[in-house]
């Protein structure tokens, strides 16, 4: 069963890390925000031709100007609640200042859909998914928050609950859910056990005495984790038997430092992390948490936590790190499924929209010299009339089956997803010839006309819209337009064939 309290004990810590994650998460979204919504609003004042004269830009003008105060009043409390010093206040904020954001996205997106008419452009499931992801909050206050937003978006748009839109969105919901407790009982177990070392720690340190290498040995075999001992002063360290047993490596080492630098399977990032460790056990730092993963002597890459206490003299002077070595592998493989099944269309098992979303916008940062990015967009041709004349079980069997064609006959570098209803894409990165492109497209859209329904072929046709960034100055949001453009051109061009956006598009 899943905990929904904060384990006795640890509310303050909790607290404390709670307002630390959340005010930079926050404070990186109202700036971002304002930026955002000052174009917006410059745009809409300067740069359309009917300014504030309809009552659809007014609207859009509301949201922005909205958004654009409150990002800036947070940003003025925040600095204030900093000066006071309350932890309390400071959290409260942070908690409005979440809602406030989520809720805004939410109901934009609500009208965005409304206006367009099109449920493609839904972005509420990567702010659900994001905030379930990312933020700290008490379970009742966390699922109460995507509850409310899984209602307005269902509601407004009076979306049925067994829709494919419905259903879809339903599931990821409930998928944001569980991952959110499963952090939750992480987080908690993380406070713990932080509270539990400290608490020793101070023990010891009240009583004047250490721990003997036996001593750890005996809470290792009853803990089941590897434990150790690094003396400061002369860089010895001493480990528990289960780290001879699971790493094949000697549990007492004279150099800690010399040790870590020596190690050929730790990479350089992961010798920085535990050196700076070690530098904060000589700050007198009193708890230290990390995760890595490590290679054991099978050779198999393996999910650690190490938690780290400083034990100091009387002086208050660091005398030895001391701590624990845990396999999280168990942990980390059930996060990482579920993160995985958020990820997934739930009806065709291809990619969502959110992970499309995602996966674009990375590898535009990421994007090597003389690479470039393309983006085709698949819509069916007339899909009303396949469900019309068959029914809606046909239907989704037609999007089923294209979305295996896709995923079929992909080229490892392809990310194929659904963007919503009838709508597919592909994001790839291809050097100067675009042709291996338009080979899969026009594979992609013969395969589709062979469909049938018990023997009856059901003359499935698409239109392909295809853009390519050039360089790292492209934005994932431009190059999802110029496709949607060129798509948007091949459907008025007649329809079954493939356009490609070069400043006009070209089909």
């Amino acid at each position: 069963m899943f905990r929904i309290t904060i384990p006795a004990g640890t509310a303050e810590e909790y607290l404390k890390l709670s307002v630390k994650m959340n005010r930079k998460i926050v404070i990186a979204v109202s700036w971002f925000a304002i930026l955002v919504e000052l174009f917006n609003i410059i745009r809409v004042l300067f740069f359309t031709n009917s300014r504030l004269g309809t009552l659809n830009n007014r609207i859009y003008f509301g949201f922005y100007l909205f958004l654009l105060v409150w990002a800036l009043a947070y940003l003025v409390l925040e600095r204030f609640c900093r000066k006071k010093g309350s932890l309390k206040a400071h959290n409260i904020l942070n908690l409005i200042g979440i809602n406030v954001f989520v809720l805004w996205h939410s109901v934009f997106n609500v009208y965005d859909v409304h206006s367009s008419g099109e449920m493609r452009e839904i972005l509420v499931v990567t702010a659900i998914v994001a905030f379930a992801a990312l933020l700290w909050m008490r379970p009742l206050q966390a699922l109460g928050n995507i509850i409310l937003n899984y209602l307005v978006f269902m509601i407004l748009l009076k979306v049925p609950v067994f829709s494919g839109t419905g259903f879809n969105f339903t599931v990821t919901v409930l998928l944001a859910c569980l991952v959110y407790m499963v952090r939750f009982q992480h987080i908690c177990e993380e406070a713990e056990l932080a509270r539990e070392m400290e608490e020793l720690n101070r023990k010891l340190q009240q009583h004047g005495f250490w721990l003997t290498r036996e001593q750890y040995e005996l809470i290792s075999r009853k803990v089941g984790f590897i434990t150790f001992q690094w003396d400061v002063k002369t860089d010895r360290i001493n480990l528990s038997k289960e780290w001879e047993e699971t790493f094949g490596l000697p549990t007492h080492i004279d150099s800690l430092a010399s040790f870590i630098w020596d190690q050929e399977s730790l990479t350089k990032a992961q010798k920085a992390e535990l050196f700076e460790c070690m530098k904060n056990v000589r700050r007198g730092k009193s708890h230290q948490t990390c995760e890595m993963l490590l290679q054991a002597k099978d050779g198999e890459g393996r999910w650690f936590k190490l938690q780290i206490a400083t034990q100091t003299d009387e002086e208050g002077l660091p005398l030895y790190g001391v701590g624990m070595l845990e396999d999280v592998m168990d942990q980390k493989e059930k996060l990482l499924q579920l993160e995985h099944d958020v990820q997934r269309d739930v009806f065709t098992g291809i990619l969502n929209k959110a992970a499309m979303n995602t996966y674009g916008q990375f590898s535009l940062e990421r994007m090597a010299p003389g690479e470039r990015l393309a983006m085709m967009i698949f819509d069916l041709d007339d899909f009303k009339r396949i469900n019309d004349q068959y029914g809606h079980p046909v239907g989704d069997y037609v999007l089923q089956t294209l979305a295996g064609i896709m995923r079929e006959n992909a080229l490892p570098n392809f990310r194929v997803g659904r963007l919503g209803g009838d709508e597919f894409a592909v994001i790839a990165a291809i050097g100067s010839d675009e042709s291996i492109m338009n080979e899969y497209a026009r594979h992609i859209m013969a395969e589709a006309s062979k469909i049938s329904w018990n023997g009856q072929e059901l003359e499935i046709q698409c239109s392909v819209g295809m853009a390519v960034a050039a360089n790292q100055d492209w934005t994932y949001f431009q190059l999802y337009r110029e496709a949607d453009q060129a798509l948007y051109e091949a459907k008025r061009s007649g329809k079954n064939r493939i356009c490609l956006y070069r400043n006009n598009s070209n089909c």
